[in-house]
């Protein structure tokens, strides 16, 4: 008798066969969470629509405002209700590198230039609001980055900034725009134990090797782009091709936005602006990328640990002035995600498989499972990133 994969069954139902295929397996599926997005009667609080600010952007999973959560706290009344339910609702906001430079900066010299003031506007909402939030994707992204003297020196002055913003006010902190010494003793040893602890962060390791992955595929496709005159399947073959003997691996979202790229969609122009083979620092704009990608799946991990044990929905919210980044999750939205136990799946409105015409995505990875399976078990990411980086300097500098 085969067992049937509660995940793929959850991803798979349409929305009316989910509600009562949970309903009456609730007491199985009491620790699984479904959340499916631009369907029926929920929607995110008013006072996350009201801190957005000029330039700012407020990133969910999913670009719609609307949504619908089963798990074993609402199914009863939902199905009750024929698919409506009361689910408390919250929000938690993640800073990234750039907002948390720009919170630097309005207590370093206060310059009220456009993108200073918006980000010294935002915070500002997000304190009177009483938002939950936290700097994790910026001490994420940069513990990597310290064996670097300037950006290690930079890490401390940044953190002292959000060690002070943290415990603030929303009238201290308009009393505080542009001073220099307003940081206190709690302040800098706030700055002391994140640093000295900086190397425990929880799956350190396992955001290490999402980046690289990432990185990995981003920089093959630069190398495939900048090199050859092949078409647009060809080249998309060939990336394929490396993905499943070199990674072992389906990343979908970002194997999408590289099908955008290479056939000209401009759903993620803004987002490869910079990706151009006579860019001087092109490995800086190929690594700034890689970690946006990487922070939508850190994301969707964090929501992951969420536990499931009230009426209260939490959605997590990136925070940053990346255009780019809000058009890759705009050109792929999700439709579903499921998670139980800290593990979860997805799948997208519109999968990857049924958009790629000319190449059958789902047979090509189907039949190389057990290859794939081999090659993410002895894969060296490192070795490979480096081979990797080699590869596009020679390309870059015989062009």
């Amino acid at each position: 008798m085969n067992i049937i994969d509660p995940f793929e069954l959850l991803l798979q139902l349409s929305p009316d066969d989910l509600l009562g295929y949970f309903y009456y397996n609730r007491n199985y599926l009491k620790n699984y969470r479904v959340i499916l997005f631009s369907y029926q009667s929920n929607e995110f609080p008013d006072k996350l629509k009201s801190i957005v600010s000029n330039g700012v952007s407020l990133l969910s999973l999913s670009p719609k405002n609307d949504f619908f959560v089963l798990d074993d706290n609402t199914i009863v009344q939902t199905f009750e209700q024929n698919g409506k339910s009361n689910v408390g609702l919250t929000g938690c906001v993640h800073f990234d590198t750039q907002i948390i430079s720009y919170l630097n900066r309005i207590y370093d010299d206060g310059f009220k230039d456009t993108p200073i003031y918006d980000t010294y506007d935002f915070l500002r909402k997000v304190l009177k609001e009483r938002l939950d939030f936290t700097n994790d994707l910026y001490l994420i992204e940069n513990s990597f980055k310290l064996q670097d003297k300037k950006i290690f020196e930079k890490v401390k002055d940044c953190l002292l900034s959000y060690a002070h913003y943290k415990e603030t006010t929303p009238e201290q902190f308009e009393m505080d725009f542009g001073k220099k010494d307003v940081f206190n003793t709690e302040d800098h040893k706030f700055v002391d134990k994140t640093i000295n602890n900086i190397n425990l962060i929880p799956k350190r390791n396992f955001f290490q090797e999402i980046f690289n992955l990432i990185y990995c595929l981003l920089l093959k496709l630069a190398c495939i782009e900048f090199s050859s005159n092949k078409s647009s399947k060809n080249k998309f073959i060939m990336l394929n091709e490396f993905m499943i003997n070199n990674l072992g691996i389906y990343l979908e979202r970002e194997l999408a936005v590289c099908y955008f790229y290479l056939y000209k969609n401009d759903n993620t122009k803004t987002f490869f602006k910079k990706f151009q083979k006579n860019a001087n620092n092109i490995l800086s704009v190929i690594q700034g990328m890689t970690w946006d990608l990487t922070h939508i799946r850190t994301i969707e991990y964090f929501m992951a640990l969420d536990q499931i044990k009230d009426k209260h929905f939490t959605n997590h919210y990136m925070v940053t002035y990346d255009q780019g980044l809000r058009d890759v999750l705009t050109a792929f939205p999700l439709d579903r995600i499921v998670f139980c136990n800290g593990e979860y799946r997805e799948i997208f409105k519109y999968p990857l498989s049924l958009l790629v015409k000319d190449i059958n995505l789902s047979k090509l990875y189907a039949e190389s499972y057990d290859l794939r399976e081999k090659i993410r078990k002895k894969r060296d990411l490192i070795k490979l990133k480096q081979e990797l980086v080699s590869e596009l300097n020679e390309i870059i500098r015989i062009k």
